[in-house]
């Protein structure tokens, strides 16, 4: 479920519809202006006193600034700071480059998962932000500074949350045996899922997967994390298949694995990386973009790598989604 708020006036605050839980997003697009005071922040409170002298617990405030150094002895600030209010006092600062143009497009996602903060910054990711407070406290968002905001984007609900749908309803998976295939009057391929178990199964229609589709993956590496899977299947065969296979004692450096698989029978491996993309412990955003003769795979809004279709299977033949593996998913969707 997403909620938007268009063209809001700053400084705006508003109660977050639906509350704050993991897997919680919250989408900001508008653009920065060099005018006074030369920033704009984005607060998640703990109320609506989010100014004054006796201010309303600050869960995160993200802080852009383009502030230039004037005089020989002025100082700049051009950073973003991250940081929290507690009891009316300011937090240790945690600082990072300021990826933003100081009158320039922005488009800022807040994900909220259990310990921590998700911060990406024009589909790229910027930072992690440790909850200091309990994100159960959070009730309201605050914008206020040298930007103009064109829209807020809630999405997420409790009720979409991990209990099981018709679309994660799991069936076997064949390793180029026998599994039952999706109905041809079952399920179409688009769904939002959240914080579904592992091993996680996503079955639909033949048919109803086509090279307008883009899948996207939110989840957590396990911190002792080897590996982990993600397949298209049709019934039992592998349209495309990901292994990524984290390093492991200083043996290895990691790798990526994308491969074919019809009747049992794996056609040529690929692996070939710039340099191994995951952390263990650490959330990623995957995107999976279905063209017509290849797909992408992009992390944290980087390519890494590209996969041409293997004669066999056709992409509309796929009925089956399988996630496998040590990592915990927070969002998987398909659209």
């Amino acid at each position: 479920m997403t909620e938007i708020i268009s063209d809001p006036i700053l400084p705006f605050v508003t109660n977050i519809p639906g509350g704050i839980f993991p897997g919680k997003a919250i989408t900001i697009r508008g653009s920065s202006s060099s005018a006074h005071p030369h920033q704009f922040s984005i607060d998640l409170c703990c109320g609506l006193l989010v100014q004054g002298d006796h201010q309303d617990n600050k869960a995160l405030h993200f802080n852009p600034r383009f502030i230039k150094k004037k005089g020989i002895f002025g100082s700049a600030d051009e950073d973003i700071v991250l940081n929290s209010l507690i009891n009316n006092k300011w937090g240790a600062e945690e600082r990072t480059g300021n990826c933003l143009r100081s009158d320039g497009p922005f488009t800022i996602r807040i994900l909220i998962l259990q310990s921590y903060f998700k911060i990406a910054v024009n589909g790229k990711h910027l930072a992690d932000f440790v909850h200091r407070i309990p994100y159960t406290s959070i009730n309201t968002l605050f914008i206020q500074g040298a930007a103009r905001i064109d829209v807020i984007e809630f999405e997420g609900s409790v009720d979409e949350s991990s209990t099981p749908t018709e679309n994660s309803e799991p069936i076997a998976i064949g390793h180029g045996g026998t599994s039952t295939p999706a109905s041809p009057t079952g399920p179409s391929a688009d769904a939002i899922i959240r914080k579904p178990d592992v091993p996680f199964v996503h079955s639909f229609r033949a048919g109803s997967l086509n090279h307008t589709k883009t899948i996207t993956l939110t989840a957590t590496p396990k911190m002792h994390a080897t590996i982990f899977t993600f397949n298209l299947m049709k019934s039992g065969d592998y349209f495309f298949h990901l292994r990524v296979d984290f390093p492991h004692h200083g043996k290895s450096n990691g790798a990526l694995v994308r491969n074919h698989c019809i009747n049992n029978r794996w056609a040529s491996e690929e692996r070939v990386i710039s340099k191994f993309p995951f952390t263990q412990g650490i959330t990623f955003d995957l995107i999976i973009s279905l063209g017509s003769e290849f797909l992408t795979a992009e992390l944290d809004g980087q390519r890494i790598f590209t996969f041409n279709y293997r004669p066999g299977i056709y992409l509309n033949e796929v009925n089956i989604v399988s996630i496998t593996g040590d990592l915990n998913v927070q969002k998987f969707e398909l659209k």
